[in-house]
């Protein structure tokens, strides 16, 4: 008998449904698709994001479910192709595109979603 497993969520012992503490999702093919730490609910801390590959894509941190930090992007070779910072769930930087050499390609800044400078 094969089991094929595609989330692991811990719940709160007060209520049996709030989510809290680790939690991964899984792809078809067993791989880890996304993992962070969830506080009351919401997610906290530092979530990450794989290629069905197993190659990071995104590592995003949040705090009290919004995004607060920085937020990276990579592709699915795992070369770095993107960073913004956010506080509050708002952009308060500007956003950065990397060519796959690591230099910056784009840099610009969002003004009522529209981007400036790209």
């Amino acid at each position: 008998m094969h089991l094929q497993v595609d989330e692991e969520i811990t719940v709160s012992a007060v209520d049996g449904q709030t989510m809290e503490g680790r939690y991964r999702r899984y792809f078809p093919n067993g791989k880890i698709s996304i993992e962070g730490n969830f506080k009351n609910g919401v997610r906290w801390g530092t979530f990450y994001e794989y290629h069905p590959n197993g190659t990071l894509i995104r590592k995003i941190d949040y705090e009290d479910g919004m995004r607060h930090g920085s937020v990276e992007v990579y592709d699915e070779h795992g070369r770095h192709i993107q960073r913004a910072f956010y506080q509050n769930n708002k952009l308060v930087d500007s956003i950065k595109s990397y060519f796959p050499s690591g230099l910056i390609k784009q840099e610009g800044i969002f003004v009522k979603v529209n981007p400036m400078g790209w």
